[in-house]
């Protein structure tokens, strides 16, 4: 009988690790809080090569810009790991809404992987609709808008 409650209780232990080893984005240890405010949460990413991140899941709405190009290698719970390139100056958007991702990221370039997760909290939602800016639209959809800026387009 002894046996068996050690066993069941060795297998709660090690199955509450399973479930606490997935932490929310924002609680990632390599994802690193810059800022954060009613409308938005900025986690600034660097991965060092050969590092790999924890389990994590995003789930809120989330603006992702990169930083570096590197190749960059993805494992989605539950499935076999996948290769990528991430390119500099690229910019993309997902809701998360219906498709909740845990996941972990492991830099298998050679050089440092730096991107930001611009997590959206709440709807800026001015009086008037905003009028686009005068710099080329990367994407657009009913939640954001993005832009690419390049350095020194801003001066007046």
């Amino acid at each position: 009988m002894q046996k068996k409650r050690t066993a069941l209780l060795l297998i709660i232990i090690c199955n509450s690790y399973a479930v606490s080893a997935q932490v929310q984005v924002s609680k990632e240890p390599l994802h690193k809080l810059s800022l954060e405010n009613k409308y938005i949460r900025l986690l600034d990413v660097n991965i060092e090569p050969g590092d790999t991140t924890m389990f994590h899941i995003h789930s809120t709405p989330s603006v992702f810009v990169h930083y570096s190009t590197t190749m960059v290698c993805t494992q989605i719970k539950g499935q076999e790991w996948q290769s990528g390139k991430n390119t500099i100056g690229n910019a993309s958007y997902r809701s998360f809404e219906n498709d909740t991702l845990v996941h972990r990221v492991s830099n298998c370039d050679t050089v440092p992987f730096h991107v930001t997760d611009v997590e959206l909290l709440s709807a800026y939602r001015p009086g008037k609709k905003l009028e686009p800016l005068p710099f080329p639209l990367l994407f657009e959809n009913e939640t954001v808008a993005a832009y690419r800026l390049m350095a020194g387009e801003l001066n007046d």
